[in-house]
């Protein structure tokens, strides 16, 4: 009695037979192997951006506003710190 497939090598037919049956070409062990690699790939990283926050405003120019307090903010206080470097190196 044969032992039963393994999860790797149920997937591998599966690939094996859709890419034969839809498009009539056989793939070998390697290149099937790739794009199951490829398809396992997509899926997490999917899932990564499905589980991020996402920022939404009601108008265009929220998003305008949101940027420029932003770059004001990091400049301001990169303004703070070269005032006070050189307050203190006087």
């Amino acid at each position: 009695m044969p032992a039963p497939p393994n999860r790797h090598q149920r997937r591998l037919e599966s690939f094996r037979l859709h890419y034969y049956s839809r498009y009539g070409i056989r793939l070998d062990d390697e290149l099937l192997l790739l794009l199951i690699r490829m398809s396992e790939l997509h899926r997490d990283l999917r899932r990564e951006a499905v589980g991020r926050p996402r920022i939404a405003f009601r108008h265009p120019r929220d998003y305008f506003w949101y940027g420029l307090g932003r770059w004001t903010g990091a400049g301001l206080m990169l303004l703070a710190t070269a005032g006070l470097l050189a307050w203190l190196l006087r």
